[in-house]
């Protein structure tokens, strides 16, 4: 509006000036023309470098965040495995499915185990929506610059081809077998433990157990073997995790030719617009 102001005065004062004056006029025009170029040019320039270096930080934040989806997903279900299906009642439930059940029920169910906790359908999932997060992003932002969502164009991400470990729950058979013997050995060793402090009491103190005092010995016998054999429980679990990672192999993804290739599209895409 300004602009538009300035010129309608400059026209009238043309009309009222002599040839020098008028010439005067003209230059000082063309002077306040080529300025406004220039900041124009500087003001593209400058937004320009700011889009490319905060596409750029998206880019960067993306392949790190991808880099420790895929690294970091073996350990994600391992601890998933631990949550659900370790422990002292998840303990019990294998204890009791594997007195009764046959050697293929069995199978299957370490097959369904291994299957449902050690596939990569999950982390597939995980990777495609992260990855078109960073596209929406990318588009949202190229198109705050461009104002035409129909001239954008975005960096295509393919799909993962991530390497399925083979990892079985195999010794969950063995595991459910030492438990078994935890709980058969700790039950022993009540009893065993109570004998001997009522032998204790009796022989060497020389006072007679009865009532409460039996009751006494009975529960403190009961929850020191209730430690023992949470502490073995939880051990055996630590063997049967430990089974399960020595089974994982470690793999690597080529995420600098991914880091590089979306560069190359930011580079291609912001250089259209100089």
């Amino acid at each position: 509006m300004i602009k538009k102001t300035l010129l309608f005065v400059f026209a009238l004062m043309l009309f009222s000036c002599s040839n020098q004056q008028e010439k005067e006029l003209r230059e000082s025009i063309a002077k306040i023309s080529i300025n406004e170029v220039n900041d124009a040019k500087a003001i593209h320039g400058a937004t320009l470098a700011q889009y490319k270096d905060q596409e750029k930080f998206l880019t960067d934040k993306y392949v790190k965040g991808l880099k420790d989806i895929v690294e970091n997903s073996f350990d994600h279900q391992i601890e998933e495995f631990e949550d659900n299906e370790l422990g002292v009642i998840s303990g019990y439930k294998y204890m009791i499915k594997y007195l009764i059940s046959s050697e293929q029920e069995w199978t299957d169910l370490q097959l369904q185990l291994s299957d449902r906790y050690f596939n990569n359908i999950s982390l597939q999932q995980e990777a495609y929506e992260y990855s078109n997060e960073y596209i929406n992003r990318i588009r949202e932002l190229r198109t705050q610059f461009y104002k035409d969502k129909s001239g954008v164009n975005t960096p295509r991400i393919e799909v993962l081809q991530i390497p399925q470990n083979q990892i079985f729950v195999g010794g969950l058979d063995k595991h459910s077998r030492t438990n078994l013997v935890i709980e058969i050995g700790t039950a022993v060793l009540d009893w065993l433990l109570g004998f001997l402090i009522v032998w204790i009491i009796v022989n060497i103190i020389g006072y007679t157990v009865t009532g409460p005092v039996g009751c006494i010995v009975s529960v403190v016998s009961f929850i020191i073997m209730m430690v023992i054999s949470i502490l073995c429980t939880n051990y055996n679990d630590g063997k049967l995790v430990d089974s399960l990672k020595a089974q994982h192999e470690s793999f690597v993804l080529d995420y600098d030719t991914l880091h590089k290739s979306l560069n190359n599209n930011s580079i291609e895409f912001y250089g259209s617009l100089k």
